[in-house]
């Protein structure tokens, strides 16, 4: 005689082995919503279209790695990769993310941008009794190039961010794709609060 409780004790135990041997942590584009403390976007309301031409990833990393996670009971380190390249999915976010400001996109576009992705990485940390955190750190170099009837002068904006986003006290590793995530949207904040990037975007 079968007995169904051992059939489903070994299909729980199978399951949770295959999921703790997962060599690492993906998250899915879709998951990529900042997190509500770096949710703010502020609106320019602008003539100028925009574009993202390029994109380098100058990170010295897999192409894929933002991180580490701790997963599983012990915490165990875990490399936390993306969907997509890292360079592919900046440019994405970072289009999304102007275009909810009010900015459009352009082809030709008005003025165009090119970002180099100089540092990029989300990890955990754990400061005495306190809950886990997810923290992202930024940094990227942008080339922002008028268009020729443009009269504004081409210049280079650097960017430096780092978000600290809460988990919880049971795991830290579901919070990591919104703090990605707002840590692109705040750099993205930043960039159209500068007053060269206002004016170049305004003429």
């Amino acid at each position: 005689m079968i007995n169904l409780k051992r059939i489903i004790y070994s299909t729980l135990l199978s399951l949770l082995l295959v999921r703790c041997a997962t060599p690492q942590v993906v998250l899915k584009d879709r998951e990529l919503v900042p997190a509500k403390d770096a949710s703010e976007r502020t609106q320019v309301w602008a003539a100028q279209t925009f574009s993202i031409s390029q994109v380098e990833d100058q990170r010295q990393k897999p192409e894929y790695w933002v991180g580490t996670a701790g997963t599983g009971v012990r915490n165990k380190p875990t490399p936390v990769e993306l969907e997509r390249p890292v360079a592919t999915v900046v440019k994405s976010q970072m289009e999304n993310e102007l275009k909810q400001r009010g900015l459009k996109l352009g082809n030709p576009a008005d003025v165009d941008l090119k970002i180099k992705v100089q540092e990029l990485e989300v990890r955990e940390t754990r400061v005495g009794l306190a809950p886990e955190a997810s923290i992202c750190s930024a940094r990227m170099e942008v080339s922002v190039e008028p268009g020729a009837k443009s009269k504004a002068k081409p210049f280079k904006w650097t960017g430096k961010v780092e978000f600290q986003n809460r988990g919880t006290l049971i795991d830290t590793t579901a919070a990591t794709a919104a703090t990605l995530a707002g840590c692109l949207n705040l750099m993205v904040e930043k960039m159209v609060s500068n007053g060269d990037f206002k004016q170049t975007m305004t003429r």
